[in-house]
């Protein structure tokens, strides 16, 4: 450490006693007396704000005048009306009902015997006509059970049993529909019920083509036209 570095301590511990020995000298310095007036200024605030809370203090516990409440009047009493009185209705004078005027029985009127002969006349013609327009019917009914019967034969005149289901065996049952003129045309076809094989199917119909024209209506028969069902077998035999 030099000499200067040395100077520099002394002086700044030399420093610090001074400061330290000024600080003690103070600190034990005597309080300065109170004089009279202080404390009497002190006391008369005191006493003044005693005073000002004993003058508020009636105004906040004295009680405020409350305003005496009105009496309410009770309600009326519903006034309970009287029931009105009915009086009983006036009776009304019945009236007996007017009877039916009653009807004179009158006296009955024999027909004479030409009106009695007159109606017995009639009644034989209206039966007479009856039981003709009956035999008619019935004569139409087995004109055209013949002509069917013809018609049919006609068409078996006319059938051919194919080779092909021949050989392989193929039996079955058919039937066409048709709609024939008076002249014996076909207007309208179909098979109503299948063989169960094609190729018997399609003899069927080349079977009525081949037949073609059909037998004509009998002078018997008054229609325009007529429709026919023809069950078809095909077999070995047929």
């Amino acid at each position: 450490m030099t000499k200067q570095d040395r100077q520099m301590g002394w002086a700044i511990g030399l420093a610090l006693l001074i400061h330290a020995g000024a600080f003690v000298y103070w600190t034990n310095l005597p309080d300065p007396p109170v004089t009279a007036g202080a404390g009497a200024l002190r006391l008369a605030l005191a006493g003044d704000v005693y005073t000002r809370e004993t003058q508020i203090a009636p105004l906040v516990t004295s009680e405020a005048e409350v305003p005496p409440t009105p009496e309410l009047e009770p309600e009326p009493e519903p006034v309970v009306e009287p029931e009105p009185v009915r009086l009983p209705a006036p009776e009304l004078p019945t009236r007996a009902a007017p009877r039916p005027p009653v009807a004179k029985p009158t006296a009955a009127v024999s027909p004479s015997p030409a009106t009695r002969a007159q109606e017995a006349t009639d009644a034989r013609a209206e039966q007479g006509e009856g039981q003709a327009a009956a035999d008619v019917g019935l004569g139409n009914a087995d004109v055209e059970a013949d002509y069917v019967a013809i018609v049919s034969a006609w068409l078996n005149r006319h059938k051919r049993y194919p080779r092909a289901a021949a050989r392989r065996g193929l039996e079955g049952r058919g039937e066409v529909r048709f709609v024939v003129t008076r002249s014996g045309a076909v207007t309208r076809f179909e098979i109503s019920g299948s063989t169960g094989f094609a190729i018997l199917d399609r003899e069927l119909k080349a079977m009525l083509e081949r037949a073609a024209p059909l037998p004509s209506f009998p002078n018997s028969m008054p229609q325009a036209q007529l429709e026919i069902i023809v069950p078809v077998n095909f077999d070995h035999q047929s």
